[in-house]
């Protein structure tokens, strides 16, 4: 039996076509085959949180049928979950609650579904340029709307964590990518 904890995060291989586009897409130049196209994560109570056409909570045990998946989990929530002090022996706040608590708020917003276009457009950008754009994106205001990466970049911002950029710009690809560089923060468990 896996063990999860509020605030892991879960990253999902879709086997349909639209999951390979979005692969593709997040793809930068010279970078190995991106093997996520979508970012969801664990809430309060043993529930998956992502957002889909809108931010939707599923129970774990109903949502992982037939889903290619890894589980992983920072350090930095592991270390809050135990009690851990400070050198001054003052308790850590508990970061897991700020992260699943913006969540789990975000839950029954409308997607952004307008944003995959300017995903996909600064997506081909960084084919060419080699860099991680954020030109098409950022032209349409859309910020209240939002799409998986988004939903977990901004909820582990609020704790103070990250996943080495702005959370407007990361993608899945991107969140995997920095836990499998970051071994020394995050591990995954499944």
């Amino acid at each position: 039996m896996m063990i999860k904890f509020p605030g892991d995060l879960i990253f999902v291989k879709s086997k349909t076509y639209l999951g390979w586009v979005i692969r593709w897409f997040e793809r930068s130049r010279g970078e190995s085959p991106s093997w996520t196209n979508h970012t969801a994560g664990i809430g309060s109570v043993n529930n998956v949180i992502e957002a889909q056409m809108k931010v939707i909570s599923t129970p774990f045990d109903e949502w992982h049928q037939n889903k290619e998946f890894q589980l992983w989990r920072t350090v930095d929530l592991a270390f809050s979950r135990i009690g851990c002090c400070d050198n001054k022996g003052r308790a850590y706040a508990s970061v897991s609650s700020r992260v699943v608590e913006y969540a789990e708020a975000q839950i029954g917003r409308k997607y952004g579904v307008m944003k995959i276009i300017p995903h996909a457009f600064d997506g081909l950008l960084s084919k060419i340029t080699g860099g991680s754009p954020y030109v098409f994106r950022r032209m349409l205001c859309l910020e209240n709307y939002p799409i998986c990466s988004w939903l977990w970049a901004y909820a582990y911002h609020t704790a103070g964590l990250d996943f080495g950029g702005d959370p407007k710009r990361i993608t899945p690809d991107d969140q995997l990518d920095y836990c499998v560089n970051h071994p020394n923060k995050w591990e995954r468990i499944c």
